[in-house]
Formats: structure tokens, C-alpha cells, sequence
């Protein structure tokens, strides 16, 4: 009869040392980013089988700078052992097109977004796609505590449309520290 094995630290070791699996888990320096910082990495890519890539990115941003869209779903999974500090994701309401048009007549205001505070390991909300052309960007609190990390899949040679958003960052940082609830 084959024997069946519980999933546990010598049965992980095995099957990696056999090479069966490779591990994704976060690298320990994405937890402990210092304040205003961002790391991704790439934990792995395809090219040969429809291209794609699995990376873990590391949070530390009071704002989100790295606001941004793609061409295509990029799936996020929120996952972690670890207690963190809260991770927020803003996302633009109007649009890509409308919220160029504000921007551009320089009048962004906390009416043109919403900030929605992610659960960790929950089974329903914790693992979603976010859609193509949707202007979005991560951002945690400042302070000690553990960074966010998120585990990203999307396409290898998908292109990151960054949006500078720096003259309304007041806005993220004080929403967060007064953390008005809404919706």
C-alpha cells in the first residue's frame, strides 16, 4: 500500500531536495523594506508555455507612488503567516480616460478614488484579479511592523502603465491615519 504523508516540515524538505516543488514564498527582506520603499521579486517566469510570472512584492509606501494599470488581469493572493501591518490597495473611480482628464485640469480630489484596507488568508476576499485598464496602487502605514507582502501572477511581458499621482499624496496618508469607513 503507499503510504500517505502528512504535510509537514520533513515532508516539505523532502519533496524540495527531490526536486518535485519549488517554494514561493517570500523572501525575509520583503517584510522589513525600509519606510517608502517597494521591492518585486520575480519568484518565477515562463516564456516557453504562454508566458508568465509569479512575484512577491514587498510593501513599505505611505502612498500609493507606484500607482498604475496593465493591459491585462494580474491575479493577487493574500496570503500570509505572518501579522502585518495593514495593506491598502486605492483604486481611481473614474476610469483611466476620466481620470486622466481630472488630472490633467489638476483638480484630484478624495472624490476621484477609494481605498479599500485587504484581509489576509480569508477565503472569500483574498484572492482576486484585478482588471485591465483599472488604476490602482498599494500602500501601507508607516511605523513599526511587519511590511505586506502580496504574491502577483500576470503576464512576463505585460507592461506597467505608471500615473504620477505624487501632488494628492496628503490625501492617502491622512485617509489612513484617520481611516474613515464608507461605502
Amino acid at each position: 500500500m503507499i503510504q500517505v504523508n502528512k504535510m509537514n516540515g520533513k515532508t516539505w524538505d523532502y519533496l524540495i531536495s527531490n526536486g518535485f516543488i519549488s517554494t514561493v514564498r517570500s523572501r525575509d527582506e520583503l517584510y522589513s523594506l525600509p519606510e517608502n520603499r517597494a521591492q518585486v521579486d520575480i519568484v518565477h517566469e515562463c516564456n516557453a508555455y504562454g508566458g508568465n510570472k509569479l512575484i512577491n512584492v514587498g510593501m513599505n509606501l505611505s502612498w500609493p507612488s507606484m500607482f498604475h494599470h496593465h493591459p491585462a488581469h494580474e491575479q493577487v493572493f493574500l496570503m500570509s503567516g505572518m501579522k502585518t501591518k495593514p495593506l491598502y490597495i486605492a483604486f481611481a473611480l473614474n476610469g483611466l480616460e476620466g481620470f486622466m482628464r481630472r488630472k490633467n485640469q489638476e483638480c484630484l480630489g478624495e472624490e476621484d478614488f477609494i481605498i479599500v484596507e485587504m484581509l489576509y488568508n480569508n477565503p472569500e476576499w483574498s484572492s482576486f484579479a484585478i482588471n485591465p485598464g483599472v488604476l490602482h496602487g498599494e500602500f501601507t502605514c508607516l511605523g513599526e511592523g511587519t511590511n505586506p507582502v502580496l504574491i502577483v501572477t500576470e503576464p512576463s511581458d505585460m507592461a506597467t502603465n505608471m500615473v504620477d499621482i505624487s501632488e494628492v499624496k496628503d490625501l492617502f496618508v491622512d485617509a489612513v491615519n484617520g481611516k474613515q469607513e464608507a461605502v
